[in-house]
Order: C-alpha cells, then structure tokens, then sequence
C-alpha cells in the first residue's frame, strides 16, 4: 500500500516572483456575463458556486447555475494552513479572475459561534487571504452573517444543513450540492446576492418579480 505524502509548497526564494505572492491584476471582463459567487469559508472544507445571472431590459431576474467547487481531496495534501489558504486563493484565481463578478459572498462567522474558535480564526483567515485577493481582482465582496444567508434560502434563519442542501438541490438540480453541506453553503451565498440584487432591479426597474421567486414571501417581508 502506498500512501500520499503530505508537503509544503515549495518555496525557492523568500519572495516568490511567481504565484502564489504575485500581484493580481484584474482583466477587462466586461464581454463575460456577470456572474455571483459564493463562498463557504474554511481550510479544509472550503467550496465555491457561480452563479450566471439573467437580466431582461437591464434588471436582473433570474439566474442560471453554473457549478459548484470543492477540494478535499488536494487539500489533503498539503500539511500547514497557509499552504492550503494559498492553494484556495489559486483556485479562486484560476476560476474567476478572467470573469465578470459581481459579488463574491461568503458568511461572517462571529468568533462566539458554536464552532470551535480555532476553527473559527482559521476561517476567518482563509476569507481575508481571498477578499483580499477579490479586491485586488475589483470583485466586490460581502460578507453576510450566516442567519440572513439562511432565512434568504429557505425563511428559517437556524435551518439545518440537511434543509440547506435540499434547498440548494432543488434550485439547482445538482446532487453534488444534496450530499455535500459545502458546496451548498456557497451556494447558498451566492444566491443570497442574487436575490436582494433582483429583489431591488425590480423594484428600480418597475418590473414584478418573477413569479417563482414571489412564492418565498418572507423575503418580501418589511
């Protein structure tokens, strides 16, 4: 039996001219659609979702999924933190520093969580390690407590992560995001952003609010 042997990044010099420490320069995207991501924030559980995002006469009013990214695996092998913080930041470049964000979303966890606060920090590391990155790249980002991101989704602010996958699942249609808490919580923000986004088009546009989105009323609740 072989096993996979877990290592650092290597590192040729103090200051890398390459990536991962190299200036990220944000790209002309305007020609790409726009686009919303969502990020659940950790170490080794941390995953993205894209979500396209479908306007009628300038007012957004639908999206259309485009897919969801975890990294457990490779993240399994790599042994401190801030190689696997690094390894994230070259994915969030690989995926979308060429595309037209909108808005990188993710969940701010206050260090009175549940959580354990270690775990917490750690999070909180690896999303200013990316937001720094998504400024850099002139992505807008918002960090949304994890209770607003909730209720948006499903009308329940403490839902559990086995409805937030459900809700995820049925948006989307993509099983990877019933079995898998992660990807749904990226999910989950991004279509957070989607919604206050097409909530207030509508309304600036004098336009309704299709009709698949009027049947979640607590959304709409003043």
């Amino acid at each position: 039996m072989s096993y996979t042997q877990k290592k650092n990044i290597e590192r040729t010099q103090a200051i890398p001219d390459a990536f991962p420490l190299q200036c990220y320069l944000p790209y002309n995207a305007i020609d790409e659609p726009s686009i919303m991501i969502g990020m659940d924030s950790g170490v080794t559980n941390n995953a993205f979702a894209s979500l396209e995002l479908i306007q009628k006469n300038g007012a957004v009013v639908d999206f259309k999924y485009n897919d969801a990214y975890y990294y457990e695996n490779d993240l399994a092998k790599l042994w401190s933190q801030i190689d696997k913080q690094i390894f994230l930041c070259n994915q969030y470049f690989n995926l979308f520093s060429h595309k037209n964000v909108e808005c990188l979303t993710f969940e701010v966890i206050p260090v009175t969580s549940s959580k354990r606060l270690q775990s917490v920090l750690a999070a909180q590391a690896t999303t200013n390690i990316i937001s720094l990155m998504a400024y850099q790249l002139h992505h807008t980002y918002k960090p949304i407590p994890p209770k607003a991101i909730k209720y948006c989704l499903t009308g329940d602010g403490n839902a559990e992560k086995d409805t937030i996958c459900q809700a995820a699942f049925s948006w989307t249609k993509d099983e990877k995001l019933l079995y898998n808490n992660h990807m749904a919580d990226a999910f989950a923000c991004a279509f957070y952003s989607f919604f206050q986004k097409m909530k207030d088009d509508c309304k600036a546009h004098n336009i309704p609010v299709p009709n698949k989105y009027t049947r979640m009323d607590w959304n709409f609740k003043n």
